[in-house]
């Protein structure tokens, strides 16, 4: 069996081009996925995925072109259920594995879960005894 779909050893930039692009791809065509990234998106993929090799260039090479905000990019869409960090992470680990070595795609895999995570904390983690109001001064 000939292997035609190049196999990245280490985080070039090549590498996560070929990551992003094989990995929106497949997200606009999942059904869980599809939706919620076009309602986001409709209109400015085009846009989208050069902030996406900034911004793992700036995760994997340390580059700093990424210069957004994440969460505040995440917290203006509309809401949608946690459990699709899942699939997400699904999705970035399996092509990850189709395109990686398995060092590299394990180092892009630990890169993802931590954004994931980071991400699902910040939209919502919501505990009760953090209620701002509660340490809001009675007058008098």
């Amino acid at each position: 069996m000939t292997q035609t779909t190049p196999v990245y050893d280490e985080p070039t930039e090549a590498a996560i081009r070929a990551l992003v692009d094989a990995f929106y791809a497949k997200v606009r065509q999942d059904e869980d996925l599809g939706p919620i990234f076009e309602t986001a998106l409709h209109g400015r993929w085009d846009a989208h995925l050069p902030k996406m090799y900034d911004f793992w260039s700036s995760v994997m090479l340390t580059t700093g072109r990424y210069k957004g905000n994440p969460m505040m990019a995440h917290m203006k869409l509309p809401t949608f259920p946690a459990e699709r960090f899942q699939r997400w992470l699904e999705l970035f680990g399996k092509t990850a594995r189709e395109l990686c070595s398995p060092r590299l795609a394990a180092e892009f895999e630990r890169k993802a879960q931590r954004i994931a995570e980071s991400l699902k904390l910040g939209l919502y983690y919501r505990p009760a005894g953090r209620d701002p109001l509660r340490f809001v001064s009675a007058p008098g």
